[in-house]
């Protein structure tokens, strides 16, 4: 083994290693694995809570990566990923946040964790380069809020997947295709009151009744792609493509062209335009699930347009300017038949779907990238990106904004170095403040009498909010400076760094949104972490 090196990294924020190997003329490796730490004194920051942790905040990640040179026409990688987030909370009997909702007793845990391990073999010869692919993947997805869901999904997914790029004629031409098998082995309990939040608010789960299902999920998905990069001129280029792919799931059938076009202005100037079609694979289990679910849903489509002007000549600067618009189709919205919006009632059923796919999305915006090369010791770059984004329910026929639009995101980063030892960094972030919907006091909801009526001579159960219009506010806006010294030295013979950091230096209390009390008269506001500024101190070592 030669050129061994570990660097161990240490601070109160988080722990973490590094080592890296050539191994030999043709291999070698590197290893890396971190640790948070802010599960150890996160309670120290925070205010008296209704709430304890069953387990803090914590997380963990690692990288492996071998390669093999085999020969000049060969190599083979070998690659492994994971990840571990945990965190979990008990909320006390009676806490303002179980009296506004029963079924939240027990509290809340969330467990997720992935394995991904790759290999990949590269071969260059006289039909260009091709990379032979195959790819295990495993997630793991444990949820549990009170008496509302608890999940337990294991998530397995194998891939085999071949690529070969070659120049053809004028260009260069990419045909690719894989096989892709996931097996969703799950267990679920809980309340069977449908809901995408992204489209409204949830009705209480307090209404709807409890069930359980067990199952396992098989599907197999076939895609084939290709693009063409011509160049069809001197100063264009064209890049013509298409996708297919389908599944036995939904059975569905997708080809979906893309196209791109470049046009080299002058030396320092390019301008694009480009068009895309895409398809989406369901983001939540719930949508998979013959009891949760529906059977008859289809996947979510979307149109990507995209013009946009580039700068790059022979200063240290360089810019770019992109517009776009997507267009979405087939977005998941809650059956309202199959909600229970008060406590006693049953659901007027229907066509046997949770989930229909009647909404609609639309998105748009510009983003601006400045980048500053290395010169007269500093560097860094500035983003701004200002965007709207909205939804569109076929079925209640209401248009809002979407629960993530953010109209303008501006980042700022920036490394000077003082000298050869020192070095300074900071990082600094402005977003529009997220969207919410008003509360405007509370229903009381009482136990049944034995004809099946509000009993209001005992005391309410718990209050259901009256909401305003749907993501019709907004919250203060968010910003936050993070800095960060660094200090190159020795120590004991080794390669070190030290380093000081603070995050929220300026302490900006940044809004997150209202807590309110029992039968909601009264709201008080919530902060991001972290309130104030956070100090903390690290060193890497290389040995």
């Amino acid at each position: 083994m030669t050129d061994f090196t570990a660097t161990v990294d240490l601070s109160f924020l988080r722990t973490g290693i590094l080592v890296e190997s050539r191994l030999s003329d043709k291999s070698a490796f590197y290893f890396a694995y971190r640790q948070s730490l802010i599960h150890l004194y996160i309670e120290n920051f925070l205010d008296d809570e209704d709430f304890q942790f069953t387990q803090a905040p914590i997380n963990n990640d690692y990288q492996f990566k071998y390669l093999y040179n085999v020969d000049g026409n060969n190599k083979l990688v070998v690659q492994a990923t994971g990840s571990n987030d945990e965190v979990g909370i008990l909320f006390a009997d009676e806490s303002k946040e179980v009296k506004q909702n029963p079924d939240l007793v027990g509290g809340i845990g969330v467990e997720q964790f992935y394995h991904n391990q790759s290999v990949i073999w590269t071969n260059y010869s006289d039909y260009g380069e091709t990379k032979f692919i195959v790819n295990r993947l495993e997630r793991n997805g444990d949820l549990a809020i009170g008496q509302i869901v608890n999940l337990d999904a294991v998530t397995i997914d194998y891939l085999a997947k071949v690529i070969n790029n070659q120049s053809v004629d004028y260009g260069e031409l990419t045909i690719g295709g894989e096989l892709r098998s996931q097996s969703v082995d799950y267990s679920v309990s809980g309340k069977l009151q449908p809901c995408n939040p992204e489209f409204e608010v949830c009705p209480p789960s307090y209404y709807a009744d409890s069930v359980l299902e067990v199952a396992k999920i098989d599907v197999n998905f076939v895609n084939l792609f290709a693009d063409y990069d011509w160049d069809i001129a001197e100063d264009w280029v064209l890049k013509l493509g298409a996708a297919a792919s389908t599944n036995d799931y939904t059975n569905e059938t997708f080809v979906e062209p893309r196209l791109a076009v470049r046009y080299q202005l002058n030396n320092d100037y390019r301008m694009k335009l480009a068009y895309g079609e895409h398809h989406q694979w369901f983001r939540e289990y719930k949508y998979l699930s013959q009891t949760f679910g529906s059977p008859d849903l289809k996947l979510a489509k979307a149109k990507h347009y995209v013009f946009g002007i580039e700068h790059e000549g022979e200063s240290d600067w360089a810019w770019s300017l992109e517009t776009y618009y997507k267009k979405m189709d087939d977005l998941i919205v809650s059956n309202p038949q199959y909600q229970v919006n008060e406590y006693g009632d049953q659901t007027e059923g229907g066509d046997g779907n949770n989930y229909v796919n009647e909404g609609q999305g639309d998105a748009y915006g510009i983003e601006f990238l400045l980048n500053k090369a290395i010169s007269a010791k500093w560097y860094g770059w500035l983003s701004v990106a200002y965007s709207k984004t909205e939804r569109n329910n076929n079925i209640t026929n209401e248009s809002f904004r979407y629960v993530y639009d953010l109209p303008w995101i501006v980042n700022m980063v920036g490394n000077y170095e003082i000298n050869n030892e020192w070095q300074l960094g900071l990082r600094w972030r402005f977003q529009s403040g997220s969207l919410y919907t008003p509360i405007n006091g509370a229903t009381p909801v009482y136990p049944l009498d034995e004809n099946g009526q509000p009993d209001e001579s005992q005391e309410p159960i718990f209050y259901d909010p009256n909401e305003g219009d749907f993501n019709s506010e907004r919250l203060e806006a968010f910003h936050r400076l993070d800095i960060r010294l660094d200090y190159e030295t020795k120590m004991f013979g080794n390669d070190t760094n030290i380093y000081f950091e603070v995050l929220n230096l300026y302490g900006q209390k940044s809004l997150s949104g209202y807590d309110y009390n029992e039968d909601y008269t009264e709201r008080e506001p919530e902060y991001q972490f972290p309130e104030i500024p956070i100090p903390s101190f690290g060193i890497q070592m290389v040995f």
